[in-house]
């Protein structure tokens, strides 16, 4: 009997019954203007409870936001002011229209007095429920980006919303398993160009995320506000802890207008890129003037940062892929134009001076140019060519002793050159006017011409492989692959790569290999070895 009593009331509390209400909410069951059908409370806000309901007769959730029943009934001079505060966030809100914002239906006043805001019913998580340890970077930093967007459309249509914080941020995710921030709660917002509603001894915001001007009062409160309050959120993400903290509401406030920003380090045991805690602090910066002018300066920012760090993760996980050694990672990042110049003197130092040739003086030079003249122009000349003799006449002999010319008769044996010493010594042993020594029997065979060289691969240091031409050691070709796969623009400069196919070479990274590196147009055997050269150095 108890579970059949069970299932009915869970029944009651899905499906409703006009006029119903709940023991102990005076709002759960019941059906406001007919057609908002109150299913159960979600929530408890500063200024309103949070209930989920059922829009009839399309079946539609949603969730409504109700003047809390304490704020109602109470003497606070301010109570106007609180329903006023509610409808002019409806109006604020019904004017926005961007997929990080949540979007209302709806809004009026109870016959009690009681204002509602019917709005989008969003099935995602707070961000605080993922600040208990610090966040990746890069996802950090999207959803940073998203809020900064979210902002820029509100900063566009006058409103600031002067109470970002996570709870205010709903995390919700997309078909392809993104996170996708939702702003909310424009309870507190401002209209740029619009009178304020005050409360009268309230602090309007959260002090750990309230900018020095809004924390004081003092100055105009602008975008920029909401963008120091975006910084101190993207802090607490990053180091998983507050960047300001005390035991009372005006000890935060006061370490908001006059405490220097803490470096995240110093806060927390995590390791944070410096160009992205840089973007974290300019947002935290006590003058407006020196944060982002706009959150269109702001998006720039983080969107730069983001390219550049998912461009290296890309490139990390296929030097994964390919199996190659990672080289280790330098201690700080330097740039190639600075750190090759210098190995370059490093080992000019470490080299032994050659010693160069003496130059003469320029003095000499007119005489020795002239003598050289005049010996080539007294020079004699060569003898002219001896005509062969026809085959079957004869040829004068050469009496090698007596180096005398006899006649010979026309069947005498030719001289063998191994015969005479005076043969085997070379041409240089007969006068320049000497006549040739040929057999009369047959022609003198053709002097044979010696065989080319062939090109000889430079020696192997150790193991490795010819890569179109260069010899690529193994123990370096994975640096040389990761090298060329990190290089930027000014790092190929340095190297000597950068030609007019630069543009080729980014947009075709990453390589798989250094042969598909040699290949690529404009590229090739001189750009190969500049690489190799730059990693050895």
């Amino acid at each position: 009997m108890a579970e059949k009593l069970k299932e009915s009331m869970k029944e009651i509390r899905q499906e409703g019954l006009p006029g119903m209400v709940s023991p102990t909410d005076p709002f759960e069951g019941r059906i406001l203007e007919g057609r908002y059908q109150i299913l159960q409370k979600l929530g408890v806000g500063g200024t309103a409870d949070v209930y989920l309901a059922l829009q009839q007769p399309i079946g539609r959730e949603v969730a409504i936001k109700i003047l809390r029943s304490d704020l109602r009934d109470s003497q606070d001079p301010d109570r106007g002011k609180l329903a006023e505060r509610l409808l002019r966030e409806a109006r604020m809100i019904a004017r926005l229209s961007h997929p990080n914002i949540v979007h209302i239906h709806d809004f009026g006043t109870l016959p009690d007095g009681a204002v509602y805001l019917v709005m989008e019913r969003v099935s995602g998580r707070p961000l605080t429920s993922l600040l208990g340890r610090p966040m990746e970077p890069m996802r950090a930093a999207r959803i940073a980006l998203a809020v900064a967007d979210a902002l820029g459309h509100a900063h566009a249509q006058g409103i600031i919303h002067r109470d970002i914080k996570p709870s205010n941020v709903l995390i919700t995710v997309s078909p392809a398993d993104r996170d996708v921030p939702r702003l909310l709660d424009f309870g507190i917002g401002k209209e740029m160009d619009g009178e304020e509603t005050t409360l009268v001894g309230r602090f309007l915001g959260t002090p750990q995320y309230a900018s020095p001007e809004q924390a004081t009062g003092v100055g105009p409160i602008d975008g920029r506000s909401d963008l120091y309050a975006l910084g101190c959120m993207l802090y607490r993400m990053l180091a998983g802890t507050l960047p300001f903290e005390a035991d009372t509401i005006m000890g935060i406030a006061y370490k908001q207008v006059h405490a220097p920003y803490p470096p995240i380090q110093t806060r927390a045991d995590v390791q944070v890129d410096p160009a992205l805690e840089e973007i974290v602090a300019a947002c935290m910066a006590k003058d407006p003037a020196d944060r982002p002018a706009d959150a269109a300066a702001l998006i720039a920012r983080l969107d730069g940062w983001l390219q550049r760090a998912e461009r290296h993760a890309r490139q990390d996980a296929l030097q994964d892929a390919s199996g190659l050694p990672r080289p280790p990672p330098p201690p700080a990042y330097i740039s190639a134009a600075t750190l090759l110049p210098a190995a370059a003197d490093s080992q000019d130092r470490a080299r032994p001076a050659e010693p160069r040739p003496a130059r003469a003086p320029l003095r000499w030079l007119l005489p020795v140019a002239l003598a050289a003249g005049l010996g080539w122009m007294l020079w004699p000349a060569p003898p002219s060519p001896v005509a062969e003799t026809p085959p079957g006449l004869s040829e004068p002999d050469v009496d090698l002793s007596g180096a005398t010319i006899t006649d010979a008769p026309a069947d005498a044996p030719a001289a063998s050159p191994a015969a005479s010493p005076a043969v085997a010594a070379g041409p240089s042993a007969a006068p320049p006017s000497a006549p040739v020594i040929r057999p009369a029997t047959a022609k003198s065979a053709p002097e044979a011409k010696p065989a080319p060289a062939t090109a000889k691969p430079a020696p192997a240091t150790g193991a490795g492989r010819m890569i179109d031409g260069v010899w690529v050691e193994a123990a370096t070709e994975g640096r040389v692959l990761a090298w060329v796969n990190r290089a930027s623009e000014s790092e190929l400069k340095a190297a000597g790569i950068y030609t007019r196919g630069v543009n080729i070479i980014l947009e075709k990274r990453p390589f798989s290999s250094l042969e598909s590196f040699a290949q690529t147009p404009y590229l090739g055997t001189k750009s190969l070895q500049a690489a190799v050269d730059a990693v050895r150095r």
